[in-house]
């Protein structure tokens, strides 16, 4: 199975216990994590006009921000299992659009158009440094001059497939 069919079919069936995992549990690393990611966004989104997640999921953090700012949210994700759970999530918010996408190429978003990009757990999937590369590329092209590009991580890459190359 290929990197990105692996990933599909991960997510497909992660989706339904998502947020119960990762958001809605009460192990501490967890909780401390979204806290400390939610303080980061409300320093740094501030007059942001244009933000964007990559790696959206099932939007969580697509509310977090939307109750922070009437500006334009986009969520982007490869995962169309997760869009539609986001997609769900997100229907009362009239400032969010969801879109299936890759960071690897991000092409429906023009240069230099975003002002806050928050990227949460999504560079531990990418497989190779030509993946990283691509990733990075399409993330400081769409980047504005004095843009805010927030990553999390945290852990090293995790995907099996991992290799440099």
């Amino acid at each position: 199975m290929n990197p990105d069919t692996y990933l599909q079919e991960y997510y497909r069936k992660i989706a339904p216990l998502y947020d119960t995992i990762f958001h809605d549990c009460s192990e501490q690393e967890f909780l401390i994590m979204d806290q400390y990611l939610l303080k980061l966004c409300s320093h740094w989104i501030g007059n942001a006009e244009y933000i964007v997640e990559i790696g959206c999921g099932t939007g969580y953090w697509l509310k977090q921000i939307a109750q922070m700012t009437n500006n334009h949210i986009t969520g982007v994700d490869i995962s169309v299992t997760m869009l539609n759970i986001a997609r769900e999530e997100c229907g009362e918010y009239n400032n969010i659009d969801i879109v299936q996408g890759d960071i690897r190429q991000l092409d429906f978003i023009e240069d230099e158009y975003v002002d806050f990009i928050l990227c949460a757990w999504v560079l531990q999937h990418l497989t190779s440094l030509r993946d990283f590369r691509k990733g990075f590329d399409e993330l400081a092209r769409i980047t504005r001059t004095g843009g805010i590009l927030l990553i999390a991580e945290d852990l090293p890459p995790t995907n099996p497939f991992f290799h440099i190359a």
